[in-house]
């Protein structure tokens, strides 16, 4: 289905993304093949060129962080040019994006002398858990 390299020189993860769901959820083929998807994450994304072996987490986080980038309305040189008609829309996207995989981590430090609390509000895209052993 995606056989040619993007022609664009404007290439957009989200329209890429939204390219490859639409014809996997379309149920009209057995068989995919996202190499527009890879080729716009090489040109993106520089640490995840080639064949090598990647860390899937890590992916995820540089994904949505990209997505995100071009999704949002204001203070980013990598944004992608939205209709007027689907800017709702994409408020929603966003909207989903930040609920379901974006949050803060406060981390607080306490000063053993004065008891001096300095609080740290960092952003994140994914959760480091630990299991207990018996897992």
């Amino acid at each position: 289905i995606q056989n040619k390299e993007p022609s664009s020189k404007h290439i957009s993860l989200c329209r890429e993304l939204h390219t490859l769901f639409r014809v996997m959820w379309s149920g009209k083929w057995a068989l995919v093949s996202p190499f527009a998807m890879l080729h716009s994450v090489w040109s993106l994304i520089p640490a995840f060129r080639g064949y090598d072996q990647q860390d899937a987490q890590e992916f995820l986080c540089e994904l949505l962080h990209k997505v995100q980038q071009e999704l949002e309305p204001e203070g980013t040189t990598r944004r992608i040019l939205i209709p007027f008609s689907q800017r709702k829309l994409t408020k929603q996207v966003l909207k989903v994006v930040n609920t379901i995989f974006h949050g803060q981590l406060l981390s607080q430090v306490t000063c053993i002398s004065c008891n001096y609390k300095s609080n740290t509000i960092e952003p994140f895209w994914d959760l480091s858990l630990e299991f207990p052993e018996r897992y």
